[in-house]
């Protein structure tokens, strides 16, 4: 359920910084430790294979260090019990998870904000937003079968997800990182879907998942059951945001130092945190038929694609549309119906 509501979360953000010219690179993620939700070779695989579903984007999850972490999402899941505490006490009951949802989008749900004001006026104000303010606070419902997912997305469009857990990205012989109980940062780091394991070249895995429908995937085929690719993750003991650590962060992005190389090392040799850090790079191996078969949100060559092609399709619309107000007769045509074009234009781009 994690995986679902990052997934979204990655999905939306990416959309809304597209929309102010930014494209979104990196993901910081901070949890806590808990075994069964973040802690485990699912969360891990996932991290490690993040280009699957969102190509071009790194994810780094950092874990909680014992005694010196708070984050600032800690007590954020009791706002609705306080929520739904109180709205027993004037008679509106909750008496299972959906109606949580229901009455926390009335009564917890928030949109407009002080906050948005201040950042379009760039009111000295917004400083005291801090890291605990909030511009929004959106509900969201996750349900575990197709059936329920149907049945609610249209009465709550956007806000219900699925997760699927009868196709739960897995590794081989549920094979967790060495060291996973002492772990504290798991970095993806592939910058391309690696191939699979016994194919003999890149087209052939591409021709072979294209035509690979999830519906027709039998489990106990033993050539579907050997399809495996290997996920290579940065991992750390200890996480850090020293100021080496941060240039060096900038050098990996910018391409100066390639950490997948064998002769690289991995390891920011300048932090001073260097050596309890334990930095290295840990090989996952996961089906193939447990992956998802299409990306969650498009790269940026693809979706500056696609905006190309929507202008290229409104210029032919406008175009056609101007040639029909020139070729009409004035007595069935007004000065408005045509300066309305020009508008439409600017408001779609």
């Amino acid at each position: 359920m994690h995986n679902t509501c990052l997934d979204y979360i990655i999905c939306k953000y990416r959309a809304k910084l597209r929309e102010l010219g930014i494209e979104l690179i990196r993901v910081l993620l901070w949890t806590d430790n808990a075994p069964n939700q973040y802690r485990c070779r699912q969360t891990f695989i996932q991290v490690a294979s993040v280009e699957l579903r969102h190509p071009g984007i790194k994810v780094i999850h950092r874990l909680a260090v014992v005694d010196n972490f708070k984050g600032i999402h800690d007590a954020v899941g009791k706002d609705p019990s306080r929520t739904v505490k109180e709205l027993e006490n004037i008679g509106i009951r909750s008496p299972n998870a959906f109606m949580v949802f229901v009455n926390c989008i009335q009564h917890l749900e928030t949109f407009d904000t002080k906050w948005d004001v201040y950042e379009e006026k760039q009111d000295i104000r917004l400083k005291d937003k801090g890291r605990f303010g909030m511009s929004e606070r959106v509900m969201l419902f996750v349900v575990e079968t197709k059936e329920d997912f149907n049945r609610l997305a249209a009465q709550y469009p956007g806000r219900i997800l699925l997760c699927d857990r009868s196709s739960i990205q897995d590794t081989i012989n549920d094979k967790c990182i060495v060291g996973t109980t002492q772990l504290h940062e798991v970095r993806s780091i592939e910058t391309s879907i690696p191939r699979v394991e016994g194919s003999q070249s890149d087209e052939d895995d591409d021709e072979v998942d294209d035509n690979e429908e999830e519906d027709n995937v039998d489990d106990n085929d033993e050539e579907v059951m050997k399809r495996i690719r290997h996920w290579r993750a940065l991992c750390s003991d200890l996480p850090c945001n020293c100021v080496p650590c941060n240039i060096f962060e900038e050098e990996v992005q910018a391409g100066l130092v390639n950490i997948l190389d064998s002769e690289a090392d991995v390891a920011n040799i300048q932090c001073q945190y260097h050596p309890w850090r334990n930095t290295r790079i840990e090989i996952m191996k996961g089906y193939v038929h447990l992956e998802p078969t299409t990306p969650s949100s498009q790269s940026r060559e693809e979706y500056l694609a696609s905006q190309e092609t929507i202008e290229a399709m409104e210029d032919d619309q406008n175009q056609s549309t101007e040639s029909d107000c020139r070729s009409t007769p004035a007595n069935q045509s007004t000065e408005s119906d045509c300066e309305s074009i020009p508008n439409a234009r600017i408001y779609i781009d």
